[in-house]
This record gives C-alpha cells, structure tokens and sequence, in this order.
C-alpha cells in the first residue's frame, strides 16, 4: 500500500495555489466636520469613517498590511470565520505596524472594527467598518447600498451609541 488509494479524507489536500490579495489599511487621525457647528477630532481607517467597505469572494485569501500612524494603540478586528492568529486582538503601537491573513467567509455581510480597550471609544472615533464577503458562485446582478449606523459625541461625553 503506497497511500494513492486514499481519499482527501485521510490524506491532506494539496497546498493552495490560490493568490493572495493584498490589502494596506492604515489608522489616521482626522478632523471630520459633522454638522455645521461640530467637528469631531476622529481615528479613522485610509482616512474615513466609516472605514473603506472591504469585499471579497468565500475562499478568497487576504493579507491586510496593518500600519498605525496615530499616538494610540490601534488594531484591526474582523468579525466572521478566521485563524485566531490573525484575530486582531494585539494592540499595535503609535507607529507599528501588523499583517492579518484571513480566509475570506462565511458569506454575508460583517462589521470590522478596532479592538482595543476601551472599545467604545475607539468604535464611537471612527475605526468601524463593513467586510462583504460573496458566495463562490456569485449572486444574481442587485443595487447595493450599504449603511451602517453611528453617531457622534462632539463633547466626548461618551454618549455615543453603538448600532451594528
């Protein structure tokens, strides 16, 4: 018996040839005017908060080059199927820099945000986003919109609430 016989069950799949698409997100502090009388001192992901909306295809390899360009500790946090490794729960320093490699799925809509304490504050400051993962064979053609609900606190009173 030289093992050809054996199914992908007993045996390990070939490695993925698969590529990996390259992602760079960075935290920078912006001032983002919300109304006519409040501007808001925000931290933001690539400049804007929300953050950008990622998209990617179940299945599909991700590798996020993390920098922080802040005087506070940021990081990246994804909410859907991933390694523990790559789970964005180490706070990365004012000027560090972190790389995320993540399996795209479950298909669906998913929030990414910062997660490092205090949470709150970090989320009500900007460093929210949306990951919309696609099914393999794709969906039927659709408007999309997508919408995700916050609001300021220009006192920084915390109180700020928190929508998903």
């Amino acid at each position: 018996m030289d093992g050809s016989e054996l199914d992908g069950v007993t045996t390990p799949p070939p490695p993925s040839r698969q590529a990996v698409r390259e992602i760079e997100i960075a935290v920078v502090e912006k001032q983002i005017q919300v109304s006519r009388a409040y501007t808001v001192d925000a931290w933001t992901y690539n400049g804007t908060a929300p953050g950008p909306t990622l998209r990617a295809t179940e299945g599909e390899l991700l590798r996020i080059r993390f920098r922080n360009l802040t005087g506070h500790d940021h990081n990246l946090h994804f909410h859907g199927r991933h390694s523990p490794l790559h789970d964005g729960w180490e706070p990365v320093p004012p000027g560090g820099e972190a790389v995320y490699e993540i399996e795209a799925g479950p298909a669906g809509v998913h929030p990414y945000h910062c997660h490092t304490m205090p949470i709150d504050e970090h989320i009500a400051r900007g460093l929210y986003g949306m990951f919309i993962v696609d099914p393999p064979g794709g969906r039927p053609p659709a408007h999309e919109v997508v919408l995700i609900l916050s609001g300021w606190d220009p006192d920084r009173r915390r109180h700020n609430e928190l929508y998903s």
